[in-house]
């Protein structure tokens, strides 16, 4: 196979880019690679990295050149991983974050380069294309430089997209202590509250209003509880079965629609018809009005 093919197929898988070692293995000389850089077929991107000629320039291109000359091992982390990750209040910036393997100590200018004590592989992924410290990690390693409320969206937005999982984050959390940069206590606080009740939970207000409950001192519904009633059969979001109770988010995003809303007043009505109270709920609800209205029917 001709080395421009085995290159080729190499910096697809990479975004469009090629280190020097990689283009050496595949059987491309020291000076083949510099007739190729003078031709305008190589860019150089950084120190042994480059981009193949017509290969778009992006992001996240940037973070892997960055990764790849970091050396063997090296993912993307902090920051850089957060946006990977789309963490609700991660940007993008071209200050890119990479933490190399354990030993390993590059220096690279722009780059921000972390070297941990440990990176078991559990704590990385790819994300995209380009490896990567894994949602787990990533919330870990934010914590110093993040606020208490950004660290509960992110989380908050992981586990209801299932990037993440309260066992995952203890795990990773578990295995590293305070450091600089590193606040730990802040995510053994969020974790402490959503244990119990996220596990379950397909949206962010459901974790919202698990929490809430449970503080209010109310016993915990069951999630996503399914019921039938002759050939209609509904699922809902929060439910105390045993005193035909529903719980029930109105969310604009997903109610919006004339055909969503009607549904919803068919089901509350066959709820009802079975005895059945439906409680609905929003974003503007306060807490206090939300323990005190399902306190009124939930012993």
């Amino acid at each position: 196979m001709h080395v421009d093919v085995v290159v080729g197929k190499i910096a697809a898988g990479q975004l469009g880019l090629i280190t020097r070692s990689q283009a050496i293995e595949a059987g491309v000389s020291d000076n083949q690679i510099k007739k190729r850089a003078r031709a305008g077929k190589w860019t150089r991107v950084r120190s042994g990295v480059f981009v193949i000629a017509g290969a778009p320039q992006t992001w996240e291109q940037g973070v892997l050149a960055a990764v790849l000359t970091a050396g063997p091992g090296a993912v993307a982390s902090h920051f850089s991983a957060a946006a990977l990750h789309c963490f609700p209040d991660a940007m993008r910036t071209n200050l890119f974050e990479v933490t190399a393997r354990p030993g390993r100590n590059p220096k690279i200018p722009g780059v921000r380069v972390h070297r941990p004590a440990l990176l078991p592989d559990h704590d990385m992924r790819v994300v995209g294309g380009i490896p990567s410290t894994s949602y787990a990690r990533t919330l870990v390693d934010c914590t110093g430089r993040s606020s208490l409320g950004q660290i509960a969206r992110a989380l908050d937005a992981g586990l209801v997209r299932r990037d993440v999982t309260v066992w995952s984050v203890e795990r990773s959390l578990s295995a590293l202590g305070q450091a600089p940069g590193r606040h730990p206590s802040k995510l053994w606080t969020l974790l402490a509250e959503r244990s119990t009740v996220a596990i379950e939970s397909e949206s962010r207000p459901e974790i919202r209003m698990l929490r809430v409950l449970r503080v209010g001192g109310l016993p915990a519904p069951t999630q996503q509880h399914w019921v039938k009633f002759g050939t209609d059969r509904f699922r809902l979001d929060l439910a105390y079965p045993e005193a035909k109770v529903a719980i029930e988010y109105d969310g604009w995003d997903t109610h919006r629609t004339r055909t969503a809303f009607d549904s919803d007043r068919r089901r509350d009505r066959i709820l009802q018809l079975n005895g059945w109270v439906v409680l609905r709920i929003t974003s503007q609800t306060p807490d206090a009005e939300i323990v005190e209205t399902v306190r009124a029917f939930v012993p």
